[in-house]
């Protein structure tokens, strides 16, 4: 153990349990975090085009996330300390304040 109490492999021997719930947000929806923006670049599976990801917290405001190959939508659930950069395949939105931002790119 990691000199924790707590359920084996629950906090902190098996750090692949998270892997289940990166693949989607990071390896299906595209999702890749940085310091200045937030950017979208879908790889969704054939059987499955549309994912979402609700209640995800990126510089401190909660998202809502929904993406296709051709469509994002995200929906800012408070107002942010300051600006954020969304961009999706490209396409950049600036985010001020609570609100939806949408892309359709067909």
């Amino acid at each position: 153990g990691g000199g924790t109490a707590g359920g084996v492999g629950v906090d902190f021997e098996f750090t692949e349990s998270s892997m289940v719930s990166a693949v989607v947000p990071l390896g299906f929806m595209g999702l890749q975090p940085d310091g200045d923006s937030l950017d979208i670049q879908p790889n969704l599976p054939d059987d499955c085009p549309v994912m979402a990801v609700r209640n995800l917290r990126y510089h401190g405001v909660v998202l809502d996330v929904t993406v296709s190959a051709n469509r994002a939508k995200v929906d800012v659930k408070g107002t942010p300390a300051s600006s954020l950069v969304l961009r999706f395949n490209g396409k950049e939105q600036v985010i001020k304040q609570a609100g939806t931002c949408e892309w359709d790119l067909k």
